[in-house]
């Protein structure tokens, strides 16, 4: 899982932990990352798995396709 932490990691402040919005990928916040920590606010954002530089989501190979009807 890709992380990106930016600010002081010494700081006693609380650090934000920033999410993309659905498909986006956490490039996407490092703008807000600089303001933060020119600010001296610590931050983090990541990539959920399989988005932006994150590993790609792996499927069990035992998993079964659903079926509806009787």
């Amino acid at each position: 899982m890709f992380l990106r932490c930016r600010g002081p990691s010494n700081s006693s402040l609380a650090t934000f932990l920033l999410e993309a919005d659905a498909g986006a990928a956490a490039a996407s916040l490092f703008g807000l990352q600089d303001e933060l920590a020119r600010d001296g606010r610590r931050s983090c954002a990541y990539d959920r798995l399989g988005l932006g530089w994150s590993d790609d989501i792996v499927m069990p190979g035992h998993l079964k396709r659903v079926r509806g009807g009787g």
